[in-house]
C-alpha cells in the first residue's frame, strides 16, 4: 500500500498517519459478527437503518450517480461510486467537494472493495 499526501504542515501529516494506522488496525481486527444485507429505497430509510454508517455505495446509471453522491456528501458520508459513465466534470467537482469536507470519493467506475471484511459491489 502506498499513501501520498501534499500536506505542508507536519502536524497534519502526523494526524493523517495516526488515522490511517487506526483504520488499518480496525480492518485487521475485522468484524466478529455477521450482518444481514439491508436494502432500502430512500436516503432517509438508509440513514435510519444504519445511523453509524460513514460510507455510501452508489451503483446507479451514470447520469444519476453524481446527484446521489452529492446527497451522500451532504450527509458527511464518504462515497464509493461503482457507476460508470459519470462525466469528468462531475467527478472533479465531487472529489473537490469531498476533499474540502475531509471526505473521500472513490470512483466513478472504481470496481469492488473489501472494507472491514465486507465485500462491496461484488453482485
Amino acid at each position: 500500500m502506498a499513501i501520498r499526501t501534499e500536506a505542508v504542515d507536519d502536524g497534519i501529516t502526523q494526524v493523517i498517519v495516526q488515522q490511517l494506522e487506526e483504520a488499518l488496525q480496525q480492518l485487521a481486527q475485522g468484524s466478529s459478527g455477521s450482518q444481514s444485507l439491508i436494502q432500502v429505497r430512500r436516503w432517509e430509510s438508509a440513514c435510519q437503518k444504519l445511523p453509524e454508517a460513514n460510507l455510501a455505495l452508489v451503483s446507479v446509471a451514470g447520469e444519476y450517480a453524481a446527484e446521489l453522491a452529492e446527497q451522500a456528501l451532504d450527509r458527511s458520508l464518504n462515497v464509493m461510486i461503482f457507476s460508470d459513465n459519470v462525466t469528468l466534470d462531475d467527478e472533479i467537482r465531487l472529489k473537490r467537494r469531498a476533499r474540502d469536507k475531509g471526505l473521500l470519493v472513490m470512483g466513478p467506475d472504481c470496481g469492488t472493495a473489501m472494507i472491514a471484511n465486507t465485500p462491496l459491489a461484488f453482485r
